[in-house]
């Protein structure tokens, strides 16, 4: 199959993209925004080494035309919306694979809402393509259990890219073999969208209601080094919050 891969490059997308040249699929191209941030990333490397073409966002849309024989638009952590000049041209499917069970945690940063939430269980989605996001018919939500309570936002991270991959290759042989992908539609009543300003907002730890039993909850939901923690402000001044087992993690680290 002829297909478009519209990612940011990580190790799980790296092992996609390798899993299509495996299984012998002609990439027309891999579309990366900010590609000149990535341009010696071991993805574009590897890319340039196998003659597949890195577009930037930009990019693709003035070469559109390239594109007429395109079959199967495959997107992971790509953060724009996928225009329907594009969409339209896929002649087999045009799927998303979001990294959160939807339709719960529509948006970005699930993992953390989810820690926020106190969850017992997470997963991973592959939805249909539209022009919004997170809002396409869902294909399949791969759910797994996990206690919030008792892990972390890392290891969480780390086994939502594996059940990813699980599900990456399992709808890749479906639309090989031509079966047809189911589509159950959502709704805005179902659900919740999450934008970074939630998220930023949520990082941010308040004097007045949060010195309870959601303090503990607020400062592991957003404790994944080297990303910015949890914070209270004081005079237009962050200080940063970790509890005493963090504090040993990163002593361990620097021994």
């Amino acid at each position: 199959m002829k297909s478009l891969l519209f990612t940011k490059p990580k190790e799980l997308t790296f092992n996609c993209l390798k899993f299509l040249i495996e299984q012998k699929e002609e990439i027309l191209g891999v579309v990366i925004p900010q590609k000149e941030n990535y341009l010696q990333s071991d993805f574009v490397l590897f890319c340039n080494k196998k003659k597949i073409k890195v577009f930037s966002n930009k990019e693709l849309y003035e070469n559109i035309e390239k594109f007429n024989e395109l079959e199967v638009i495959y997107s992971n952590t790509f953060p724009y919306i996928i225009r329907d000049e594009i969409i339209i041209k896929a002649q087999k499917y045009a799927i998303n694979f979001h990294m959160a069970p939807l339709p719960k945690y529509r948006g970005v940063f699930g993992y953390n809402f989810a820690f926020l939430n106190n969850d017992n269980e997470y997963g991973v989605t592959v939805h249909h393509l539209n022009n919004s996001y997170d809002m396409g018919d869902i294909i399949e939500v791969l759910k797994f259990p996990y206690d919030c309570k008792t892990g972390s936002i890392k290891e969480l991270v780390k086994l939502s890219d594996k059940y990813m991959f699980e599900l990456f290759k399992k709808i890749y042989f479906r639309i090989k073999n031509n079966e047809k992908l189911k589509r159950i539609q959502q709704t805005l009543e179902n659900g919740k969208y999450y934008s970074r300003k939630d998220f930023e907002r949520s990082k941010e730890i308040s004097i007045e209601t949060d010195f309870n039993e959601s303090l503990e909850i607020k400062v592991k939901a957003f404790w994944n080094p080297p990303f910015e923690p949890a914070y209270i402000r004081i005079n237009k001044k962050k200080y940063y919050l970790l509890n005493e087992e963090m504090y040993d993690d990163l002593k361990d680290k620097d021994d």
